[in-house]
């Protein structure tokens, strides 16, 4: 199965991200979540098959290799990700990673593993294929388990408060553009520069009316006030290049959280789910929930055995 890797996903994983959750859970993923991940590991026994599934920079497997690292097991764990993984970081021996591999078609042979996993990912790809392959990759007995995003989680609450503001900004308002339209004029010696630059000011104060505190809006007016405080050392191009870079990146940022919202699922989902489970010929599968902290959902468990 040919399935071209996501530009807006690699581009974030490249900037050494361990988690979706970015800078704002830098090092892994922890309390409830992490809790649910040693509980999965205590079950498996000393010699393993890991494979992690939608990896991402590999945070489940990486924490996957510190558990054994601490408790003297004998693990070794594969992580893949349909987006390029960034390899610069430490890598654990434990692990390898795959670049470029979808949860829908996986090289692995059949019945090579004890246990996969999935954080927040498998959930973004076609459910019933990936489910078969997940499948074929697991021993007869083996485990597969996986935290998928909840509609109603925090998670989800936020993103769609930050989805809303980067409408504003890059659809609605535009400022990114209107700024390098700025500058392309004044480069041109154009007669509407003026205009434009009030073009500018214009997008950016209306993107601030309402916004002003939140980190989504507070960000993409610090670029574009950075790229103006650097205009007047450099030539209109070397703005207008840094303009386009700062636009594909907040614009990547926005796809990210499509993604997101689009991937999450609601109860019914879930039990789909379950039936999906159970025609690609898992017996056992387990629902749950999982929160970040009383009253804040992060999303759904699902435990499903071979």
């Amino acid at each position: 199965m040919d399935i071209a890797p996501p530009k807006h996903w690699s581009q974030f994983w490249q900037q050494g991200h361990i988690t979706t959750f970015g800078a704002a859970l830098k090092d892994n993923y922890e309390g409830a979540i992490k809790n649910f991940w040693l509980e999965q590991f205590q079950t498996l026994p000393p010699t393993t098959e890991l494979l992690d599934v939608a990896t991402g920079n590999g945070a489940l497997a990486l924490l996957a290799a510190h558990y054994a690292d601490d408790h003297q097991r004998d693990w070794r764990i594969n992580a893949c990700d349909l987006a390029e993984i960034n390899r610069t970081g430490d890598e654990h021996p434990r692990i390898e990673l795959h670049s470029g591999v979808p949860c829908e078609s996986l090289p692995f042979k059949n019945s090579r593993f004890d246990f996969v996993s999935s954080q927040f990912g498998f959930e973004y790809s076609d459910k019933a294929v990936s489910l078969a392959e997940i499948y074929r990759t697991l021993k007869p007995g083996g485990r597969f388990a996986a935290i998928c995003h909840h509609r109603d989680s925090y998670t989800l609450q936020e993103s769609r408060k930050e989805m809303a503001i980067y409408q504003q900004g890059l659809e609605k308002n535009n400022i990114f553009r209107a700024a390098i339209a700025y500058y392309q004029a004044e480069a041109e010696g154009a007669a509407d520069t003026a205009e434009k630059q009030k073009g500018v000011n214009y997008a950016v104060n209306r993107l601030r009316q309402g916004n002003a505190g939140n980190p989504c809006c507070d960000q993409m007016v610090g670029a574009i006030s950075h790229a103006i405080r650097s205009a007047g050392t450099r030539v209109q191009q070397e703005t207008i290049a840094e303009l386009v870079s700062m636009n594909d990146e907040f614009t990547g940022a926005y796809q990210r959280l499509q993604d997101l919202v689009s991937a999450a699922l609601n109860a019914e989902d879930m039990q789909g789910l379950v039936v999906l489970c159970r025609n690609a010929g898992f017996t056992g599968v387990d629902l749950g929930q999982v929160f970040h902290a009383p009253g804040q959902l992060a999303g759904f468990s699902l435990i499903a055995t071979r």
